[in-house]
This record gives C-alpha cells, structure tokens and sequence, in this order.
C-alpha cells in the first residue's frame, strides 16, 4: 500500500490535497513536499483519462495514495446512479487509483453506489 494507508493504519494523521490541474509536475511537487495522498478532481477540473494516467503514475513515484474523483451529476433530481459509475471505478482502479470518491446526493443513490460496488467487487475477484 501507500503511505496515506500506512499512516491511517498505524493511528497518525495525514496530510494531501486536490489538484484540478492535469499537470503531473504538480503532483511530483506535492509528492516532494511530503504529502501522503492527493485526490485528482476529475469532477470539477479539466482533468481526463489520459491526465489522470499520468497523475496516478506521478502520485506512485512519491509513494502518494492517488484518489480519484470521479465525473459524475447526482443533482439530475433521479435517484438512480450514474450509469457509468461502476465502468469508471473499474477504469480508475485499472490506472492506478488506489481510492475513488463519487459525489452523490440522497441516501438511494448511495444504496445503488454500495450495490454496484458489492457487484464490481465480486467481479474483479472472480477474475
């Protein structure tokens, strides 16, 4: 693991920050400064796939836990999940993000998000 997990388990606190910026020198400085994690704002920033790659690469280099912060419109009115939600969870763990955070806005939607990571799960344990 990393060490925002280490230190987590170990009781201390830890210290990161976002970064809407798909730059990976940014994340190289956090890294060099002594930041344990960094949370790659896909939602708000101008971050992509591709960026987010590099980021999640750049976080490993400096044994940073990358996060990703998913795209995702939970304020649509629906109480259904995004669709695309379980593919993206897939697809940031296959870069390299070590977390995921999804914005969601009522309790249904969280219950479908816990739904389809139980489902995910036991895909990518079946494999």
């Amino acid at each position: 693991m990393s060490r925002m997990f280490d230190r987590l388990e170990a009781g201390e606190t830890t210290l990161g920050t976002y970064t809407i910026l798909g730059q990976s020198e940014v994340v190289e400085i956090m890294g060099y400064l002594g930041m344990d994690y960094v949370i790659i704002d896909m939602m708000m920033g101008s971050v992509d796939w591709s960026n987010a790659a590099r980021l999640t690469l750049a976080a490993d280099r400096y044994d940073m836990t990358p996060v990703l912060r998913l795209p995702s419109f939970p304020w649509s009115g629906a109480n259904a999940v995004d669709p695309r939600l379980a593919a993206d969870v897939l697809r940031a763990v296959t870069i390299g993000a070590q977390a995921v955070r999804v914005s969601l806005e009522t309790p249904e939607q969280v219950a479908a998000a816990r739904s389809e990571e139980r489902r995910v799960g036991k895909e990518c344990r079946s494999r």
